[in-house]
């Protein structure tokens, strides 16, 4: 598998359980494949509409809160006694502190000593403090910033939230004269 193949390699993967890009932007044609779109799946309670955000995050519908445990937990288990796997709740979430803190304590309810990653787009840095919350998973791209993090003060927050930050680089020509700089 490839978790192992990694490994052998001496690869840490940062392992993103929801790709936000992919249920609300560039066109319909991303929403209409993906798996959380009710008309692509047999479950009931999935989000539907024309996107999928913000219904994916609406923590009062039970149902899909269900739905979503089981996939978080599912992925938690597998990945637990891997190594090399770090477990990011996703890729640009806007979600709200209550269900960031969720996806955090559904996590570590069946793999307490899994390393676990939070990447809040939404301008709360409330979740870097939660206590089920490992690291800080920081996406930089094109010379922007978001919820506060900007090259200059990564280590501020790293020693603020008293937890190591992830520095994700998409594109390693935006940033050449940094590189390697943060600890």
């Amino acid at each position: 598998n490839r978790i192992d193949y990694a490994a052998s390699r001496g690869i840490v993967l940062a392992l993103h359980l929801f790709n936000e890009p992919k249920y609300e932007c560039c066109g319909s044609n991303r929403w209409e494949g993906n798996v959380w779109n009710s008309s692509n799946n047999i479950n009931s309670g999935t989000p539907g509409g024309s996107s999928g955000v913000p219904n994916l995050y609406d923590t009062s519908n039970s149902e899909l809160m269900n739905y979503e445990k089981n996939y978080i937990q599912t992925i938690a288990s597998a990945v637990q006694n891997k190594w090399n796997v770090i477990l990011v709740n996703g890729n640009e979430i806007t979600a709200g502190i209550n269900w960031q803190k969720q996806v955090a304590d559904w996590v570590k309810e069946v793999a307490p000593n899994l390393l676990y990653a939070a990447n809040s787009f939404s301008g709360s840095k409330e979740i870097y403090g939660y206590g089920n919350v490992d690291i800080i998973y920081y996406k930089y791209d094109n010379n922007t910033s978001f919820n506060g993090l900007t090259p200059s003060n990564i280590n501020g927050i790293s020693s603020q939230y008293g937890k190591p930050v992830i520095v994700h680089m998409p594109d390693q020509k935006c940033m050449p004269e940094r590189e390697g700089t943060f600890d």
